[in-house]
């Protein structure tokens, strides 16, 4: 399958279980990742778990540096897909970059993506600029691209 095809595919996949799972959330009426979790522990409906507000603190500290940035005029936008195979195969950086985000990891269970859903309702990005991209999906386009990589690469010299 071509490089082009595969991310066309993988953000295909991303965008429709976007619309499935923003279909079926609430929309939360606080304004930060931290406010809602602190509404979600008053209302009861959570009970406050140190490793999740770790993650909150990150996931606040992220919030207040996607506010106020602007991404690329429209012409120029790019899809995490595309800064991905970028990162992979070496492209220049530019000054405006993106800020750089959090890796939540934990036991199954711990409210990974609960957090991540919560994150992602309240940022304040333009929608056509959001994409919910769960791990595995992720993780498949990074195998997909180091395997197109490699095919690109010259041959390894099996003395050294």
């Amino acid at each position: 399958m071509h490089l082009s095809t595969m991310l066309r595919l993988a953000r295909a996949s991303t965008r429709s279980k976007l619309v499935s799972r923003s279909s079926s959330s609430s929309s939360c009426p606080s304004t930060t990742p931290a406010e809602v979790y602190q509404s979600r522990i008053e209302s009861g409906e959570l009970t406050r778990d140190e490793h999740q507000a770790a993650v909150v603190e990150r996931l606040q500290s992220l919030h207040s540096r996607v506010r106020p940035f602007r991404p690329p005029p429209p012409g120029q936008r790019r899809s995490w897909a595309f800064a991905l195979r970028n990162a992979v195969f070496g492209a220049e950086h530019t000054s405006s970059r993106a800020p750089r985000g959090v890796y939540i990891w934990g036991t199954v269970g711990g409210g990974k993506t609960m957090l991540m859903d919560m994150f992602f309702d309240v940022a304040e990005v333009e929608e056509a600029m959001k994409a919910r991209v769960h791990y595995h999906d992720f993780m498949q386009v990074v195998h997909n691209l180091m395997h197109e990589a490699k095919k690109s690469a010259p041959p390894r010299d099996a003395n050294r």
